[in-house]
């Protein structure tokens, strides 16, 4: 480990993700916003939502049907050498 300011240094990194989509839309998204379930406004349900793929026909019906929610929630934990944690969340899908 290299040492920081004071000689705290980052001990660990750790991450993680969500089980899998059903899991994220119940939760209501979690860090990805599209991750909704089918009647939400943002996946273009109720009412179409211009995009960049609304010009194609077989798209224009919801932002899921070219993939806009693929990308899943990721947790990214790191833990300091004086016990502190510190947590990040964002989009980011599966590890590997």
């Amino acid at each position: 480990p290299t040492k920081t300011h004071r000689g705290i240094f980052i001990k660990e990194v750790r991450g993680y993700v969500v089980a899998n989509k059903d899991v994220e839309e119940k939760a209501g998204g979690l860090a990805d916003c599209h991750a909704q379930t089918a009647d939400h406004w943002i996946t273009g349900a109720r009412r179409p939502i211009a995009t960049p793929m609304s010009t194609y026909t077989k798209f224009k019906k919801n932002r899921k049907s070219w993939g806009i929610d693929a990308i899943g929630t990721m947790v990214v934990e790191v833990e300091l050498s004086n016990g502190i944690l510190g947590h990040g969340v964002s989009i980011g899908g599966e590890p590997g």
